[in-house]
């Protein structure tokens, strides 16, 4: 793992996002993957989506965002 997934994933952590909370997290994931160059949109339930380059091969990372206290 490089320095800079290790920061993403304790960023992910350190913000607070219980159950239907999950805002600030989101958004922090939106812009994250916007630097990275992906096409990324919130939906109308909150959940991040990023797409990246066009047609196959297609890969779907799906997981919750909420964290449990």
């Amino acid at each position: 793992m490089t320095a800079h997934e290790l920061e993403l994933l304790t960023e992910m952590l350190r913000l607070y996002s219980p159950s239907g909370e999950e805002a600030s997290l989101a958004e922090y994931l939106r812009e994250e993957l916007a630097r990275r160059d992906f096409k990324v949109r919130l939906d109308e339930v909150g959940n991040v989506i990023g797409t990246h380059g066009e047609g196959p091969p297609t890969l779907l990372l799906c997981g919750h965002m909420d964290t449990v206290p």
